[in-house]
């Protein structure tokens, strides 16, 4: 006999799994019964509850069964949109503006952002990102001191007016 026929086919002849001579499989289709039918219509009932009730009532901590509240809302059309920055002062004295980025400090804005309190508690922390800075960059000239910044715009009618207001919240000098 050939392999082909031992595995249930003839060669060039129908399906992989199919009897020789076209018959049915040897293994016929198994149907789910009424208890997984029961089973599985009843999960389904219980997500499309959830879905429902986290639209309506939920919020990010029901993720998925509610909605990410900053995609499902909106904000004011007039106010201030505030962003963590970052100042460094060099042997020259001068504040600048530095980049807030993990090829800069070692960080994201928003691992910053997360922070806010605890730097802002403990500003020894930003030392920590100058330190971080000098690995990173280690020919660049080193910074003295570090400022963390609130940096607010002003909108109105979501149009920035031009206005900018910057609250310094913690400040480290080496």
């Amino acid at each position: 006999m050939s392999g082909d026929a031992r595995a249930g086919t003839q060669s060039g002849a129908g399906p992989a799994g199919a009897v020789a001579g076209g018959g049915p499989a040897a293994d016929p289709v198994r149907r789910l019964g009424d208890g997984g039918r029961a089973a599985r219509a009843l999960v389904t009932l219980v997500v499309a509850v959830l879905l429902t009730a986290g639209t309506f009532w939920g919020d990010d901590d029901a993720f998925p069964f509610g909605p990410f509240r900053m995609y499902s809302t909106s904000s004011n059309t007039t106010g201030a949109i505030s962003v963590a920055a970052i100042e460094a002062r060099t042997d020259g004295g001068t504040w600048e503006p530095a980049h807030l980025n993990p090829w800069t400090v070692g960080m994201n804005r928003a691992e910053v952002e997360g922070q806010l309190d605890r730097i802002q508690a403990d500003p020894a922390l930003l030392g920590k990102l100058a330190e971080a800075r000098d690995r990173l960059q280690p020919g660049a000239e080193p910074w003295t001191g570090m400022r963390l910044l609130r940096v607010s715009t002003v909108v109105v009618d979501t149009v920035p007016t031009g206005e900018e207001r910057r609250q310094v919240l913690a400040e480290w000098s080496r």
